[in-house]
C-alpha cells in the first residue's frame, strides 16, 4: 500500500495552532517560519512541510536538525533565518534541490502555491532523470462551489449561547403498583387439608 504520513505537531485544524495562552505548538524542524513567528498557517506552510519532509526522508535527517546542547532560540533562529542546506553534495540531482529549496523558501510567497504544483516539479525532475514519473494522488484544489442565487454562505463564528439555560420540564411517569407477595411455599392446599406424608 501507498505510505501514510503525519506529524501531529504540523498538522493543525484551522484556528487551533495556539494553546489557550498564545503559545505555537508544534514541530521546530517541519513547521514554516512564518508560522514559528506566530502568523496563521496557510496552504504555504503546508508545502513548506511536504518539503521538510521530502528533505528528510531524502537526507536522514531534518533540514533544520537541532543540534546537541543547541539552544531553543538558537534553533528557532537558524529556521527563521538560514535557507535549507544544499543537498547536492549527497549526489541529488540539481532539480530535485531546486524543487525542495523553492518549497521550503523563508519567503512564503517564493513557495510553490500547492501541493499539487510541488508534485508536478518532482514528476518532471523525475521525467528529466530518465525516470518514470511517479502517480500523484492529490489534483489541484477544486474551487468552492458557487452559492445558489439569493443564498449565501454563513459566516464562520463562534456559537451564541444563553448565559442562562431556562428550566426543562420533567414528566415523571407514576409509580408502577406494587407487585404482590410471592406465594406462601407451605400454604395449605385449597381444601385446607394438611399435606400428610404417606406411610
Amino acid at each position: 500500500g501507498d505510505p501514510q504520513l503525519s506529524d501531529f505537531g504540523t498538522a493543525r485544524i484551522v484556528g487551533g495552532y495556539k494553546t489557550v495562552t498564545g503559545f505555537f505548538t508544534g514541530t521546530l524542524s517541519y513547521t514554516a517560519p512564518e508560522v514559528l513567528t506566530g502568523k496563521p498557517p496557510t496552504v504555504v506552510a503546508d508545502v513548506y512541510s511536504l518539503g521538510a519532509t521530502l528533505y528528510a526522508l531524502i537526507a536522514g535527517k531534518a533540514a533544520h536538525e537541532r543540534n546537541t546542547d543547541e539552544e531553543l532560540i538558537a534553533h528557532y533562529l537558524r529556521i527563521t533565518s538560514q535557507p535549507v542546506p544544499d543537498l547536492r553534495h549527497l549526489g541529488i540531482p540539481s532539480d530535485v534541490c531546486s524543487a525542495i529549496e523553492k518549497a521550503m523558501s523563508l519567503d512564503p510567497t517564493d513557495r510553490f502555491d500547492s501541493a499539487a504544483e510541488f508534485g508536478r516539479t518532482l514528476q518532471e525532475a523525475q521525467r528529466h532523470n530518465g525516470l518514470t514519473a511517479d502517480v500523484m494522488a492529490i489534483s489541484e484544489a477544486t474551487a468552492p462551489a458557487e452559492q445558489p442565487e439569493g443564498t449565501q454562505a454563513l459566516p464562520l463564528s463562534e456559537p451564541s449561547y444563553p448565559s442562562v439555560v431556562p428550566p426543562i420540564p420533567v414528566n415523571v411517569p407514576p409509580a408502577p403498583p406494587p407487585a404482590p407477595p410471592p406465594p406462601d411455599m407451605f400454604a395449605q392446599s385449597p381444601s385446607n387439608t394438611p399435606w400428610n406424608p404417606p406411610s
